[in-house]
């Protein structure tokens, strides 16, 4: 806990790094514990450490962080470690968007919908409902290449049409 709140501590007071080195140390020392709390905290440290990486900078690896968190926890029954699990999901769709991996951040966005899309919490369905605009945005951003302007030259109610179909 202590390790936690000093990373906190640290992202607030703006030394990233620092905060990112004490979540590594929480997240090693403590990664294997199978008791809840302790595994909530390292959830709780690796999508900090993934937002930390991403305030420097560092999409790639925050991108790893969270997709780390992902691949560890995503059938936790927990609810606040699903809630973890489908923050860091959202948050690696706008990471890979970022490092111009639109395919890669569809998926993960996809990922976000197949999992949590029936959650009865609000919070999920937020991001849910998030993720699916995103995905949207990022295929009609993609509108304008060659390949799409065939299919729909000047159409844009085929577009959506096409849009819905992927959607479902």
């Amino acid at each position: 806990m202590a390790l936690y709140k000093k990373g906190v501590e640290l992202g607030t007071l703006h030394y990233d790094e620092k905060a990112v080195d004490t979540y590594n140390e929480l997240i090693r020392n403590f990664k294997d514990s199978k008791d809840p709390k302790i595994q909530q905290l390292v959830t709780q440290a690796l999508y900090k450490k993934g937002v930390e990486l991403g305030n420097l900078h560092y999409d790639k690896e925050a991108v790893d962080a969270y997709a780390e968190l992902i691949r560890n926890f995503e059938d936790s029954k927990d609810p606040e470690i699903q809630q973890l699990v489908a923050q860091a999901l959202y948050k690696k769709g706008i990471e890979l968007g970022n490092l111009h991996c639109d395919e890669k951040a569809r998926a993960a966005y996809n990922e976000l919908i197949t999992l949590f899309g029936s959650s009865k919490d609000p919070k999920i369905q937020q991001l849910v409902t998030q993720a699916s605009h995103k995905k949207c945005l990022s295929i009609v951003g993609s509108y304008t290449s060659p390949i799409l302007q065939q299919v729909f030259p000047t159409d844009l109610v085929g577009v959506w049409r096409w849009l819905i179909k992927l959607m479902l």
